[in-house]
């Protein structure tokens, strides 16, 4: 537009805008003194007035802009749009903003575009109506909007791959932000947990609990870290639970949030490792008492063996007398039972050293291929006559096919017959004595190491031992026969075992009958050394 063009519009809308006085004069000031870009513009969008902002914002000065249309401020590409806009604006003025819910552009000299919003009002004048629009800059607040989204954005990220619970309620209790992980646990979604309680979610006892837990953490103000019990759908949970206030620009708390790491496994595994010490106490405690013992055992063997010596010759001379002085005196002489008990009782003392000797003698087993069911056959045999005496039935269980076994056959036949004697006195009254001869089961399939072990199972059908017993049964002198036998013989038979490089176990239930268990090995590649 030429400046004789821009000067004819003087003599309309704009001689009373660009006046130098009154009224007008006054409205021109305000939209100068305005911190926006302000423009007037006629019913044809031609521009009549900018202020000193537009200048600055869209690098014209005001002689370039004066008499222009208004879309030589709006890209390119959205100016046909802004016509059609503009003629309805036009037509039905009112005040408003431009383009409500649209992102709006302008652009500038030099040709780039930026975010902007747009205030329009009508101005009724003599000449007809002026639109007068005020324009914002709003690229530092868009940039802004961006970075903020995008911190929302990583710090959702950041709560929706954590594996902690995370949330956040206000001071009424009322939930208004969950984690990812919260909604997989609990089965509920942000939108629909927003209002809710923990009341909604939890048992009452449990809610009553976290409730009061949020309640302390806003009144003390400072972060707490509490242990908490949560119920899920494979039972109750331990989390330790960081809980803190979030407060508002005045200092005063708005929310509270808790940030939660599951510690069940922890637990689980500070209580299997506090049970391993207990047990690894008593351990050590059971071991010191074993080398106390065994200490006194060694002294105690050496004393018995001296002691053994020097008993049995004399004891062997009073039994050999008594048995001279039984072929002498007539059976129904009154003497003849005094000397039958000194026979007896000088026999068993005789027993009793021997089995001291043979407590305090270590005598390492003779090794050698011997048939395991053979070796019970024979053991058996030994005491058949007791048991048909007693009325107890005899059965030896063998599946045949069983692998020679490296042991001493007179010790491992020791070994038995004390077996059999705990089963004939655990059956006085009479029942069944089981052998049973097998091969260790099969190793499984991931295990290289041969499980050629023989097992020798001995179970009586008697009266069973008392659970409390069972971890003393193989300590040497205890017993569970009252006023019989010196607590040596399985003492004896564990003894003989370990040099066999096997093991003894047992199993009993009172009522319900014991059964000890051989364990030898088979393997020459095992033979004991």
């Amino acid at each position: 537009m030429s400046i004789s063009e821009r000067d004819s519009l003087a003599e309309g809308p704009t001689q009373w805008l660009n006046g130098p006085g009154g009224k007008d004069g006054l409205f021109r000031s305000l939209l100068e003194a305005l911190p926006y870009a302000s423009v007037v513009i006629d019913s044809e969008g031609r521009l009549l007035f900018v202020n000193s902002q537009t200048e600055k914002i869209f690098g014209y000065r005001r002689d370039e802009l004066l008499g222009q249309p208004v879309e030589t401020l709006v890209p390119e590409r959205f100016r046909g749009a802004h016509i059609g806009h503009r003629a309805g604006y036009i037509s039905e003025p009112h005040t408003r903003p431009m383009g409500s819910g649209l992102e709006l552009t302008g652009l500038r000299k030099d040709g780039t575009d930026f975010p902007v919003e747009i205030s329009l009002s009508p101005l009724k004048t003599e000449a007809g109506t002026l639109i007068t629009a005020i324009i914002q800059d709003v690229s530092d607040r868009k940039r802004l909007e961006v970075a903020l989204r995008a911190s929302e954005e990583r710090l959702r990220a950041i709560l929706d791959n954590t594996e902690a619970v995370i949330y956040v309620k206000d001071t009424q209790g009322r939930y208004m932000l969950v984690n990812r992980r919260f909604e997989k646990l609990f089965h509920v979604a942000n939108p629909q947990i927003v209002g809710m309680t923990a009341h909604d979610l939890f048992p009452k006892e449990f809610a009553q609990v976290f409730a009061e837990n949020d309640r302390k953490v806003i009144h003390i103000g400072v972060p707490v870290a509490l242990e908490e019990v949560v119920p899920q759908d494979d039972g109750p949970h331990t989390y330790i639970s960081m809980k803190f206030s979030l407060d508002d620009t005045s200092g005063l708390p708005y929310a509270v949030c808790s940030i939660s790491v599951d510690i069940t496994e922890r637990k689980q595994m500070e209580e299997s490792l506090r049970e391993s010490e207990r047990r690894f106490r008593h351990l050590a405690h059971d071991q010191e008492r074993q080398l106390i013992l065994s200490e006194r055992l060694i002294s105690f063997g050496e004393l018995t063996a001296s002691l053994a010596h020097e008993f049995n010759n004399p004891l062997g001379i009073v039994i050999g007398f008594a048995q001279d002085l039984l072929t002498e005196v007539d059976p129904s002489d009154p003497r003849y039972q005094s000397v039958k008990i000194i026979e007896e009782e000088a026999r068993r003392c005789k027993k009793v050293m021997k089995n001291l000797l043979d407590f305090g003698r270590q005598t390492p087993p003779q090794h050698t291929q011997t048939d395991p069911v053979e070796m019970v056959r024979k053991s058996l045999e030994l005491v058949s006559p007791r048991f048909q005496k007693t009325g107890i039935r005899t059965v030896i269980e063998n599946p045949g096919g069983l692998p020679k076994i490296w042991a001493d056959a007179q010790q491992m036949s020791q070994v038995l017959v004390n077996l059999y004697f705990n089963a004939l006195e655990a059956m006085p009254r009479g029942g069944t004595l089981t052998i049973g001869v097998a091969a260790m089961p099969s190793p499984p399939a991931d295990d290289p190491a041969p499980n050629d072990d023989v097992i020798i199972s001995v179970t009586d059908t008697g009266q069973g031992i008392e659970p409390g017993q069972l971890s003393k049964i193989f300590l040497p002198f205890f017993t569970t026969k009252s006023k019989k036998g010196m607590g040596l013989g399985l003492s004896i038979c564990k003894r003989i075992m370990e040099a066999h490089h096997g093991k003894i176990s047992v199993e009993s239930a009172p009522g319900r009958g014991t059964t000890f268990s051989l364990y030898l090995p088979a393997d020459r590649r095992r033979r004991p050394r």
